[in-house]
């Protein structure tokens, strides 16, 4: 028999030659950890042992992968003992909450503030990697920001926790102004709206807001509601939309575009995994209901008919998340596919509107996003959204390039393609740090693919542009993005067919502004 004491923290003294063999590891105490998963990761360490070393190795290899799961108030104790038949004992000790201290709440419960934290209660250990993920899905909340902090516990072997609330009044109404418009409906669009953000006292957000014209207040009526049921404790969000658009043409927002008439209902379900070291992953599944009524046709593209057409894709998409030193990448992919049937959605209503065009169809939709810091406030932006298509598809699926946020100097969706692509890259400079305004300088470059051309369809083309910006953020308060830019490579000088008469061409400059203000 051999006997030894040992702690992983201090410095040991060692007899000369010390020699044993370790033929098991017999972890005591809760552990959250499959026990499969403990032996494979102790397993390199059995076998002949000269000191204590190579044990103290293995303590930290299990606690280090302990604190990798989100068990970080695990550690792990190397008590007292005698080596009996080659088994090593280690001990698991685990930390639990004592206290639960919140503050600067005004507006949300202490009862919704802890559905805002799973696992942490009072003689709970906490996870938290699940803590992380949730606090994040709570902070995306537009009326309250946590901070979370940790103490060792003054009156017990445990640990104190402090929530800290920064919070506003859950509902608010809003106002947003562009020029997303055209000059057949007017040139800009007034957004008023209503949101409210604790319904329920479970943060279930419910938003309401009508899009109209001020030049023609009748040519544009725009309604659209969003319900957002989130689920903190598994990192789901549930998310319903619905949209009526009675134009010949708008812009909602810079995130869903309608061209024509038309009714959109949207049911998505966004899952966040835990967190993995730096990395963050998403999985978004979905099914949207998009109904076009179609009178003359879309943004003055051409069209074989006229009559209404419906889109029922079902998506799944992958997101990505990268966070560095100084640098953050993020991605997507997302397919979708047609399910065909019913009223307006056979071949028949499709082809009706596309020569050629089928309700059997497919696309691949993907995104990417790269912010780097070269200096002090100096950041280079770079962001790619494309999709990919054999199919003909009719135009509100369409991949359509330029406006605000494709490509500056151009009017929204002013080309369109089955497949296509836009890439836009910024170099953002030290700004007014006191009124939080930052100026930019931007290069965009978009480019549009027609599947088997006829008839007068713009074919395959490429446009870009360059200028300056502005942006202005007050926090929870106002937003502010101006662009002016210069099309450095236009549509029109090309004498395409299928233009539209008024197409923008090279050497041709435009505005965009962009404002949102909260009340």
């Amino acid at each position: 028999m051999l006997l030894f004491s040992a702690l992983p923290a201090m410095a040991l003294d060692e007899p000369k030659q010390l020699h044993f063999v370790v033929k098991k590891f017999d972890v005591q105490g809760e552990n959250p950890l499959a026990e499969d998963e403990t032996r494979d990761l102790l397993a390199p360490f059995l076998g002949d042992h000269y000191g204590l070393e190579g044990i103290q190795k293995a303590v930290a290899s299990l606690e280090r992968r302990l604190h990798e799961e989100g068990y970080a108030f695990y550690r792990v104790n190397l008590p007292p003992q005698k080596l009996n038949g080659g088994v090593i004992t280690l001990q698991l000790i685990q930390l639990r909450i004592n206290r639960l201290d919140i503050s600067g709440n005004r507006y949300f419960s202490r009862e919704n503030l802890l559905r805002n934290i799973p696992t942490l209660e009072p003689g709970e250990i906490p996870n938290t990697l699940v803590l992380s993920r949730a606090l994040e899905m709570a902070n995306a909340q537009p009326s309250k920001y946590l901070t979370l902090q940790f103490r060792e516990s003054e009156d017990s072997d445990g640990i104190d926790a402090r929530l800290k609330v920064d919070d506003l009044k859950p509902d608010f109404f809003f106002v947003a102004l562009n020029n997303t418009g055209n000059d057949e409906t007017g040139n800009f669009r007034l957004t008023g709206g209503y949101q409210f953000s604790n319904l329920f006292d479970r943060d279930q957000n419910l938003s309401l807001s009508y899009t109209t014209s001020p030049d023609d207040f009748s040519a544009v009526q725009q309604y659209s509601a969003s319900y957002t049921v989130p689920f903190y404790s598994v990192g789901g969000q549930l998310n319903l939309f619905l949209l009526r658009s009675d134009v010949d043409s708008g812009v909602v927002s810079q995130n869903f575009t309608v061209s024509g008439a038309g009714t959109v209902a949207l049911l998505h379900y966004k899952h966040t995994f835990l967190q993995s070291g730096a990395y963050k992953q998403q999985l978004d599944i979905g099914i949207d209901h998009k109904l076009f009524e179609n009178k003359v046709g879309f943004l003055g593209q051409p069209v074989a008919g006229t009559g209404d057409v419906l889109s029922r894709p079902a998506s799944l998409a992958y997101i990505g998340f990268w966070q560095g030193a100084a640098k953050s990448l993020s991605f997507s992919l997302a397919p979708y596919m047609n399910i065909a049937g019913g009223s307006n959605n056979s071949d028949a209503d499709y082809a009706n509107l596309r020569e050629n065009a089928t309700a059997d169809w497919s696309l691949l939709r993907y995104t990417l996003g790269y912010d780097q810091l070269v200096w002090a406030n100096w950041m280079i932006r770079l962001n790619v959204l494309g999709q990919q298509s054999s199919d003909r598809l009719i135009a509100g699926e369409q991949f359509g390039i330029g406006g605000i946020y494709s490509v500056r100097g151009f009017n929204e969706r002013e080309l369109l393609g089955d497949s296509g692509v836009q890439a836009n890259i910024e170099l953002w400079m030290p700004g007014f740090s006191a009124m939080k305004i930052r100026p930019l300088v931007f290069f965009d470059y978009g480019r549009v693919e027609v599947n088997e051309k006829v008839n007068n369809e713009v074919p395959s083309v490429g446009i870009s542009s360059a200028g300056l910006g502005l942006r202005w953020s007050i926090i929870n308060k106002m937003n502010l993005v101006l662009d002016v830019a210069y099309v450095t490579d236009g549509a029109e000088e090309l004498n395409l067919p299928g233009l539209p008469p008024q197409a923008t061409q090279k050497g041709d400059v435009k505005g965009h502004l962009d404002v949102f203000y909260r009340f």
